[in-house]
């Protein structure tokens, strides 16, 4: 779906889905987090899937998810959220077991996170091939 110019605001670069513009104001669009993880070592895998779990329930029972999914892809452990809006995220992100699983996150390893606004879902490819061109170091 286009929207109108006047709703629109040019970005720097393009998100995942090729947009080279993102919206203002209050125009309808949806927020979409890309999450990747390389835990440190086999033996926090319980404790990566203690915290991992938990917040994958939340993120699809959550206020405002459309998408919710996770990935293995060579050795890093990713996620895919697509919101009804950045709010609906941050709401998530700073509760229940995910406020927990970030508490976490540097004894279980390194990541990168990234998000952006957009108009549909992104597909797997495009989600991935964003992050790691502009994911930042978490």
């Amino acid at each position: 779906m286009l929207y109108p110019a006047e709703l629109r605001v040019r970005l720097d670069r393009p998100n995942a889905i090729g947009q080279d513009w993102q919206f203002v104001g209050d125009a309808a669009c949806m927020y979409v987090s890309i999450t990747g993880l390389k835990v440190r070592s086999l033996l926090l895998l319980p404790l990566f899937f203690r915290h991992a779990v938990p917040s994958l329930t939340q993120a699809r029972k959550a206020p405002g998810n459309l998408f919710a999914d996770v990935r293995r892809v060579a050795g890093v452990q990713h996620t895919l959220s697509v919101w009804q809006d950045r709010a609906a995220m941050r709401a998530y992100l700073t509760s229940g077991a995910h406020l927990q699983a970030i508490g976490a996150f540097r004894q279980i390893g390194s990541g990168r996170i990234c998000g952006y606004e957009a108009d549909r879902q992104p597909t797997w490819e495009e989600a991935l091939d964003y992050w790691h061109q502009y994911g930042r170091e978490y």
